[in-house]
């Protein structure tokens, strides 16, 4: 077999997403034995669950921010870190938590609210936690990724 992007050159590797094979000036590019098109899929990708991301914590923050306003700045402000931080949270808990199949979830109701409950309640206080660090990663890997 021989490298994909240099077929006169015989692969060492293979892709680790596709499998095309790869030399070695194509296999140590990156930190892993992948193709530069599986690696752009994967920035992209990338690039768009952080955007995901902070476009949700900080439009629905700013949202229900707005909607605070009647009572003073600082509640503004205070409602805006719990909304964000319950997003940002969201999106923690659920890289963790099992999801339910609808089977369980039709069968089980009782169970399926508890476990919503904790799920809420979890991505809440881990999301006040994670908010400041969360942010300032996925602004610094925006940042990187846009330089690709």
């Amino acid at each position: 077999m021989n490298c994909f992007f240099h077929p006169a050159v015989p692969a060492v590797s293979q892709c680790v997403e596709c499998g095309k094979g790869l030399c070695v000036s194509c296999a140590t590019q990156y930190s892993i034995s992948i193709c530069r098109n599986c690696n752009h899929a994967r920035a992209g990708n990338e690039l768009k669950a952080i955007r995901k991301e902070l476009g949700m914590s900080i439009g629905a923050g700013l949202v229900f921010a707005l909607g605070a306003m009647s009572g003073g700045l600082m509640a503004a402000v205070v409602t805006f870190y719990c909304v964000a931080s319950l997003v940002v949270g969201w999106f923690s808990v659920g890289a963790y938590m099992p999801r339910l199949s609808s089977l369980y979830t039709i069968f089980f109701f009782r169970s399926t609210v508890i476990y919503w409950l904790i799920k809420v309640v979890a991505a809440f206080f881990i999301g006040l936690l994670l908010l400041p660090f969360r942010t300032v990663k996925n602004f610094k890997r925006l940042k990187e990724l846009n330089k690709l």
